[in-house]
C-alpha cells in the first residue's frame, strides 16, 4: 500500500509542476511516454541482475520489502540492499547513456526546429525514467529491507 502511495506522490508532484507551468494538456502528458526509452532502460537493470546471478535473491528481496511476513535472513537482506544499491546506479548511468544517444541523434538532424526540440524532449526521457525508477521502486526496496535488518517490521 506505501508503494501505491508513494508512486501517487510522485505523479502527483509531476500533474501539479504542469498546472503551475500553464502546461496541463493531454500533448504534454503524452510527451512523457517513450517506450524505447523504457525497454533500454528495463533490460539494462535486467543485465545488471543477470550479470550479477541475483534472480532469486531479486525477487526474495522484492517480497521481503513489501511483504513484512516473508522471511529473509540477515545475510540475504545485506545481499538484497546491496543487489539493489547496484541496480540504483545502473539505472542512472542507463539513463545518461539513453540521453546521450538520443542527442547524439538529434543533433544530427538540425534543419528543422520543430522536430529538433521535440526530439531533443525526448532524449532527455531516459534521465527521467531512471529517476522515476529509482524514486517509485529501488528506493523503496532498499528502505524496506534496511527497516528488515533493523527489526522495525
Amino acid at each position: 500500500m506505501k508503494f501505491l502511495a508513494g508512486i501517487a506522490i510522485i505523479v502527483a508532484g509531476a500533474v501539479f509542476m504542469m498546472l503551475i507551468n500553464g502546461n496541463w494538456e493531454l500533448r504534454t502528458l503524452v510527451m512523457f511516454a517513450d517506450a524505447p526509452s523504457l525497454i533500454v532502460l528495463l533490460l539494462a537493470l535486467a543485465g545488471t541482475v543477470t550479470a550479477a546471478r541475483q534472480w532469486g535473491l531479486f525477487g526474495r528481496a522484492v517480497k521481503a520489502a513489501f511483504c513484512p511476513k516473508q522471511a529473509i535472513s540477515k545475510d540475504e537482506c545485506t545481499e538484497g540492499i546491496e543487489l539493489f544499491l547496484l541496480l540504483r546506479k545502473s539505472s542512472i548511468y542507463a539513463g545518461v547513456l539513453i540521453a546521450m544517444v538520443g542527442l547524439v541523434i538529434t543533433m544530427g538532424n538540425l534543419r528543422d526546429v520543430e522536430i529538433t526540440a521535440a526530439n531533443t524532449a525526448l532524449a532527455i526521457l531516459g534521465i527521467f525514467y531512471a529517476v522515476f525508477v529509482n524514486l517509485a521502486f529501488i528506493n523503496p526496496v532498499i528502505g524496506g529491507l534496511q527497516r528488515r535488518l533493523r527489526g522495525q517490521r
